[in-house]
């Protein structure tokens, strides 16, 4: 048994506490293996319907309701539902309200996987699947704490409340919807993993797509765009769009050396290339109008990025930073100088400081 310090309770009934958790491992982990069962891959982000998010929250609120909790379930979005669920304290202490998103990132190809990512199969001390970490696994310590509170027979002065929502991978308009319904809080615990460290404070985050214009031609003539004096009049933006890439993996490493916060682990202040997507014609949502063969310059490129940023930066400060800095790079190049890369912030939900 753990080492019990600071718990501002008798410590016979923190023993108890303990006692309940380690008395109830293998139904903790039936918990959240039911609770991976759930394909709940957010459907902002594959060909999927919603529902299933649903499904869980419906479970959750079951298993709530029947400690004792009331419910409040509300659609954020057609058939992808927020829960809440509120302990009513004794009266007189001070409010908690435990964070947790039943979304979870896609699959990918099933084939590839170890284990079946829907099983949460159990193997050397871990249980597999899609969320068992991001965070299912995170939900189930929350739920089985207030459920062990409750055997163990500690009577909460403030009121306890747990709070489910979806979309966390798209942007947090679960959460947002949360907040806009009345749900807050004294403190909130929200269990996403950080190897069990404490973190008080939180970055931001922005998502954006950056595109590249340039000249379809067909590479038989490409001698005469590479060849000194050739004159070549076709421009190849994938080419154009490796400049800017590498010059942004240079932004990347110049902010983690420089970019410092005491509450953050170094280097956080991560620039992700998440997406690149080149072609003839550009689309919508920055898709070429088509992928057709290696025998044609691409005039058209576009790249998903996902930007972090430290606590104590403002949003318009980041972006500004960020525009600026492209802006310096496209310099460099004659065509990207008089052809600027295109900045759309913000695309698909995603970002939001």
């Amino acid at each position: 048994m753990p080492e019990l310090k600071n718990t501002n309770i008798d410590s016979n009934l923190a023993a108890a506490i303990v006692k309940e958790i380690d008395d109830n491992q293998d139904q903790i982990i039936a918990f959240l293996q039911k609770m991976i069962g759930f394909e709940t891959e957010n459907p902002r982000l594959c060909d999927t319907e919603p529902g299933a998010e649903a499904k869980l929250q419906e479970y959750l609120a079951d298993r709530l309701q029947s400690n004792g909790l009331t419910t409040d379930i509300w659609d954020v979005y057609p058939r992808r539902p927020n829960l809440a669920a509120t302990l009513k304290g004794t009266g007189g202490g001070r409010s908690l309200l435990l964070n947790g998103h039943v979304d979870v990132v896609p699959i990918g190809d099933k084939s590839q996987w170890k284990y079946d990512p829907w099983a949460g199969h159990v193997a050397d001390g871990k249980v597999w699947g899609r969320g068992a970490v991001d965070m299912k696994g995170g939900i189930a310590a929350m739920i089985c704490a207030m459920e062990a509170i409750q055997r163990a027979g500690l009577k909460l002065k403030g009121d306890l409340i747990v709070n489910t929502v979806i979309d966390e991978e798209t942007g947090g308009d679960g959460t947002r919807a949360a907040l806009d319904r009345g749900y807050k809080a004294d403190a909130v615990i929200i269990p996403e993993p950080t190897d069990l460290n404490i973190q008080s404070v939180e970055g931001g985050l922005e998502w954006l797509r950056m595109v590249v214009r340039g000249v379809a031609g067909h590479t038989a003539f490409r001698f005469k765009s590479v060849h000194a004096g050739g004159q070549g009049k076709a421009v190849n933006a994938i080419e154009k769009m490796m400049k800017l890439l590498n010059a942004v993996m240079e932004l990347e490493r110049y902010w983690g050396v420089h970019k410092v916060h005491p509450q953050m682990p170094k280097g956080i202040t991560t620039i992700n290339i998440g997406v690149i997507l080149g072609g003839t014609g550009g689309g919508t949502d920055g898709m070429p109008n088509g992928i057709y063969t290696p025998s044609t310059f691409p005039d058209y490129c576009s790249t998903l990025l996902s930007l972090k940023y430290l606590p104590n930066e403002k949003t318009e400060a980041v972006k500004a930073e960020f525009e600026d800095y492209i802006h310096r790079v496209a310099q460099a190049d004659p065509w990207l100088r008089e052809h600027p890369p295109e900045i759309e912030w913000g695309f698909g939900g995603g970002g939001g400081g």
